[in-house]
């Protein structure tokens, strides 16, 4: 998997050696970065369901002030850990091993204003998990969801606004603002 975009164009990170971390496609990587391009620098980013950490990396990349990578795999987090050693950006993110729904129980007041969400496809409650993202208030003003799930899947919760999805074959990529729909002219991607 390599970094599209940002300081670290080009640099490749480690990968899983099984199947049960599905990375992002590189065509899914390269439209987020192009529609969050504006939205990245200076932000937090919190990467849930982390596997190889490859999106939370793209935004350090892209000028992020840091990601914090979660998932409960082992597997994961060495994975995060070494790739963050091999940008040289070990200061720029924090791996926390733990299950998603528990951490967002007690995020202790923390706010991102750039969330990702990749869970695994087949064994996700969507509706479950839509609803811990949106109850968890985590996002600060002007914050981003980004959940990718199967196409089939359409994933909507109170509390969260559908901004803009895009279908990739299989999987699809849904950005959900915290924001009520008013017009009110906070930062949407277009």
């Amino acid at each position: 998997m390599q970094i599209l975009f940002g300081r670290h164009k080009g640099r490749r990170l480690r990968t899983p050696p099984d199947e049960r971390i599905r990375p992002t496609t590189g065509r899914m990587r390269d439209w987020l970065g192009n529609i969050l391009r504006d939205h990245v620098p200076g932000c937090q980013v919190l990467d849930l369901f982390a596997g190889s950490g490859g999106l939370g990396l793209l935004a350090i990349s892209m000028g992020a002030s840091h990601a914090t990578f979660v998932d409960k795999s082992p597997t994961a987090m060495r994975l995060v850990k070494e790739n963050l050693r091999i940008l040289g950006e070990e200061d720029a993110g924090t791996p926390v091993k733990a299950d998603v729904e528990a951490f967002l129980k007690h995020t202790g007041g923390r706010r991102w204003r750039l969330v990702f969400v990749d869970p695994p496809y087949d064994s996700t409650d969507y509706a479950r998990l839509m609803k811990a993202l949106a109850g968890a208030d985590m996002l600060s003003p002007g914050g981003l969801v980004v959940v990718e799930h199967p196409g089939h899947v359409k994933p909507v919760a109170d509390g969260l606004t559908l901004v803009r999805t895009k279908a990739f074959g299989r999987s699809t990529i849904s950005l959900f603002s915290g924001e009520a729909e008013s017009g009110d002219g906070s930062p949407h991607p277009h």
